[in-house]
């Protein structure tokens, strides 16, 4: 029955990340006064180089996040290439409130949209253990590779 109620979760779980499949999640740009969603992926798009367009967007919107002072950014593509373009580039860039035209020099981080129980998956291994190319190592250590992990369970098996 554990098996089962197991596997119906894991499926959720998936399907959950699946939804955000064509989502970014832009951390990191202060919030303005009269501040223009469109204009803020302008400059992304020129800083990566990649253009992105209103016909490439479906939704752009704010979300709340602990930190009361800041939210995140959330961007829905109309296409995963389309994302996945950007996604790339911007993982070779290093973003910053500047280049918005902020004076503090804060990092602006974009990255996939996890689904809240992968995000706390993830706040999970960091917080156990180191990562490198996707894999997730031993504290310590970088020559045992852990392998995929998918559920808390196979977190909570790591030494």
């Amino acid at each position: 029955m554990l098996r089962r109620q197991t596997g119906h979760d894991q499926r959720i779980v998936e399907l959950e990340q699946y939804s955000r499949n064509r989502n970014i999640e832009i951390k990191g740009v202060p919030v303005a006064e009269n501040e223009s969603l469109p204009d803020i992926l302008d400059i992304i798009g020129c800083s990566v180089e990649e253009s992105i367009t209103e016909d490439d967007i479906e939704i752009r919107y704010r979300v709340p996040c602990k930190d009361t002072s800041q939210s995140n950014i959330i961007v829905l593509f109309c296409s995963r290439a389309i994302r996945d373009g950007v996604l790339e580039k911007a993982r070779k860039m290093r973003l910053s409130a500047t280049d918005f035209g902020f004076r503090q020099q804060a990092p602006i981080f974009l990255n996939d949209q996890l689904c809240p129980a992968l995000k706390k998956l993830l706040g999970t291994a960091v917080a156990k253990r180191k990562t490198r190319d996707g894999a997730l190592f031993e504290q310590g250590t970088v020559k045992s590779s852990a392998g995929k992990q998918s559920h808390h369970a196979d977190i909570d098996k790591m030494q």
